[in-house]
C-alpha cells in the first residue's frame, strides 16, 4: 500500500473546496430550513400547550356545569318529594275528613231510623193494646181517640219512649 501524498493532498483540497462551496451556498439555506422547521415544530407544540389548557378549562367549566346541574335536579327532585309527600298528606286528612262525615252522616241516619221505628213501635203497641183492650172489655170504651190518649199516657208513666 503506498500512500501517494499527492492524491491525498489534492483530495483535502477538494474536500476543503466542496466544504467551502456548501457553507457558502447550502449551509445557510439548510440551517435556515432546519430553523423553520424547529421553529414550525415548537409552534405546534405551543399550540398543542395552549390547546390543551383551553381543554383543561372547558373540562373543569363543563364538569362545574355538571354539578351545578346535579345539584338543580336533586333540588328539584327533593322539591318534588316534599310536594309528593305533603300530597300524599293531604289525601289522607281529605279521606280521614271524608270518613269522619260518612261516619257521623251513617249516625245520624242510624239515630234517626232508630227514632221512626220508636215511634212505629210506639203506634203499633198502641193500636196492639187497643186491639187487645177492645176484646178485653168488649168495647166498653167507644171513642178511639180517647183511647189512644189514655194509652199514650200510661206509655208515658211507663216511660217507653
Amino acid at each position: 500500500m503506498d500512500i501517494e501524498v499527492g492524491q491525498i493532498l489534492s483530495q483535502m483540497v477538494a474536500f476543503l473546496i466542496m466544504l467551502w462551496i456548501l457553507k457558502k451556498f447550502a449551509w445557510k439555506p439548510i440551517l435556515k430550513l432546519l430553523d423553520d422547521r424547529t421553529n414550525k415544530i415548537q409552534g405546534a407544540f405551543d399550540l398543542i400547550d395552549s390547546q390543551k389548557k383551553e381543554v383543561e378549562g372547558l373540562i373543569a367549566e363543563y364538569k362545574a356545569k355538571i354539578r351545578e346541574v346535579r345539584d338543580t335536579a336533586n333540588d328539584k327532585y327533593q322539591q318534588q318529594e316534599a310536594k309528593g309527600y305533603q300530597a300524599a298528606l293531604d289525601i289522607e286528612n281529605e279521606a280521614r275528613e271524608k270518613a269522619k262525615e260518612i261516619i257521623n252522616k251513617a249516625q245520624k241516619e242510624a239515630e234517626h231510623e232508630v227514632f221512626l221505628a220508636k215511634n212505629q213501635l210506639k203506634k203499633e203497641l198502641v193500636d196492639m193494646i187497643i186491639a187487645s183492650t177492645e176484646k178485653v172489655m168488649q168495647r166498653e170504651l167507644k171513642d178511639e181517640a180517647k183511647q189512644k190518649v189514655q194509652i199514650e199516657e200510661f206509655l208515658e208513666k211507663a216511660e217507653i219512649k
